[in-house]
């Protein structure tokens, strides 16, 4: 019996120096969040800068706007109602709605076939064949 005393004695000290010195052994471990805290104050920094450049992106296109709209390319308001705007068709280039047709039509009438006339004027094969078949005589 007196060596349970002994024993359950010592386990008792054992456990108290521990606890004196490592305190951490016993306590539950905080949550560490400054990794975390770290992440979100750089997903912020890059949201701002990202915000700061579609403003600049947004004030450019603006610019372009009204420097267009100033320069009469297109955007002339002494045009009658329903006019066409001009448009420069090159290589590649989107042409505008009101000039398609008769863009389609030209190139057609030069012996163009309608996949090389919807490359060059950027739209799908379907819209040429479409046109075409819209100007074609009716039967």
């Amino acid at each position: 019996m007196e060596y349970i005393i002994v024993l359950l004695l010592g386990v008792i000290l054992g456990v108290g120096v521990v606890f004196l010195l490592r305190p951490q052994l016993f306590v539950g471990r905080g949550q560490d969040f400054s990794m975390l805290e770290a992440m979100y104050d750089q997903m912020v920094e890059d949201l701002e800068e990202r915000e700061q450049r579609l403003h600049v992106q947004i004030e450019e296109w603006e610019r372009r706007i009204r420097e267009a709209r100033s320069t009469d390319k297109g955007f002339s308001s002494n045009r009658p109602t329903g006019s066409p705007m001009p448009v420069e068709a090159g290589e590649g280039d989107r042409v505008s709605q009101s000039s398609k047709v008769g863009a389609v039509a030209e190139l057609l009438e030069q012996g163009c076939e309608p996949l090389a006339v919807a490359k060059r004027l950027g739209i799908g094969r379907g819209e040429v064949e479409l046109i075409m078949r819209l100007r074609e005589p009716k039967k």
